[in-house]
C-alpha cells in the first residue's frame, strides 16, 4: 500500500474510450499455491474496488492514502478512471471474478516517470501479489515511454517497504517529508523478471 500521485487525477484524460488491453490478463500462482486472475482494471470495477477499500482496516487505508478519512467512493472512481497509458490500473480477482483481492496502479508524473501504488487485502499479504503487480505495471509503463517509477511509502509500512526492497528492481531510496521514496527503473532486472515468470501460470 504505497501512496502518492497515483491517487491524483492528471487532468488530461483522453475523450475517446480507451482500448481495453485484454492481452495483459494472466493467471498467477501465489506462494501458497492458490491462483488468482490478474487483469487490467475496468470502469465497471468501481463497485467491487470500493467494497475492497471499505473492507480494509483503518491502518491499511492510512498506509495506502496517507490519511484515514479518505472518500472511498471517490477513491474507487478515480482508480477506475484510466486510459491504460498515462493512468493504468491492475486488479487481482478471485476465482469467480467478482471479488477484488488486490489493486495496483501508476499515474504519470512527468514525461518519463510515474508514481506507483498498491492495495492488498489482509489475507493475501505476504503472498507475493504486489511484486507480481509491480512487474505487470512496469511492462505496461515501459510500453508508453515511462522509464522510471517512484513509490512513496510511510516509514511504518514495513510490509510495503519490504516489497520494494526485495522486488528485484534496482531501487534508489531517499527520504521525503513524512515518507520514504523508492525510485526504480521500469526495466525489469533478471531477478524481477524471474519473480514474475515463476508466478505466471
Amino acid at each position: 500500500m504505497a501512496n502518492g500521485a497515483a491517487n491524483r487525477s492528471l487532468g488530461h484524460m483522453t475523450t475517446a474510450a480507451p482500448v481495453y488491453p485484454a492481452d495483459r490478463a494472466v493467471d498467477v500462482a501465489l506462494r501458497d499455491g492458490t491462483t488468482v486472475h490478474l487483469r487490467p482494471i475496468r470502469s465497471a470495477d468501481v463497485g467491487s474496488l470500493r467494497t475492497m477499500l471499505e473492507g480494509l482496516s483503518s491502518e491499511a487505508r492510512a498506509f495506502r492514502f496517507f490519511y484515514g478519512g479518505v472518500d472511498l467512493r471517490q477513491a474507487a472512481h478515480d482508480a477506475c478512471d484510466v486510459d491504460y497509458a498515462d493512468r493504468y490500473g491492475v486488479v487481482a480477482v478471485s476465482g469467480d471474478g467478482e471479488r477484488i483481492l488486490a489493486h495496483g496502479m501508476y499515474g504519470r508524473e512527468t514525461a518519463d516517470r510515474a508514481e506507483v501504488a498498491f492495495t492488498v487485502v489482509e489475507e493475501l499479504r505476504g503472498e507475493g501479489i504486489a511484486t507480481t503487480m509491480l512487474a505487470h505495471l512496469a511492462q505496461a509503463a515501459r510500453a508508453h515511454g515511462i522509464s522510471q517509477f517512484v513509490a512513496r511509502v510511510l516509514p511504518e509500512n514495513h510490509r510495503m517497504l519490504t516489497v520494494f526492497r526485495t522486488s528485484g528492481f534496482e531501487a534508489t531510496v531517499r527520504s521525503e517529508p513524512g515518507c520514504i521514496a523508492f525510485v526504480m527503473p521500469t526495466e525489469l532486472s533478471e531477478g524481477a523478471q524471474a519473480r514474475y515468470d515463476e508466478r505466471a501460470a
